[in-house]
């Protein structure tokens, strides 16, 4: 059995030699830390992600309710215009319908005179 580096791990009784044995459990130790630095790096990432992620749709959800604000506020100045169109068309008709009659009368008038 030998090591990364090529060195044999067996002793001349066939067990482990001591250093390699720490050697071993060095390396392991040093593993285990390292993938541990790792681990923690990519939670860390990871929950950064999260955390401006949450803050985007905080973002988008204020501007959504912005925009339909807007939208319901569009929505009923335009049916206040609409009904003051109708109210102007109204009483255009009505004006019209007043000359209309008064100019008959005057017509009429015109006629017996």
């Amino acid at each position: 059995m030998a090591d990364l580096k090529g060195q044999s791990l067996m002793g001349e009784n066939g067990g482990l030699k001591e250093g390699s044995l720490k050697k071993i459990l060095t390396d392991t130790i040093n593993t285990i830390e390292d993938n541990k630095t790792q681990i923690f790096d990519i939670y860390e990432t990871a929950r950064n992600e999260v955390e401006n992620s949450k803050k985007l749709l905080a973002e988008l959800k204020e501007k959504a309710v912005e925009t339909i604000q807007r939208v319901d506020d569009l929505a009923q100045r335009e049916q206040q215009e609409k009904q003051k169109l109708v109210w102007s068309a109204a009483i255009s008709r009505t004006i019209q319908r007043k000359r209309f009659v008064r100019a008959m009368s005057l017509s009429r008038m015109c006629r017996l005179h």
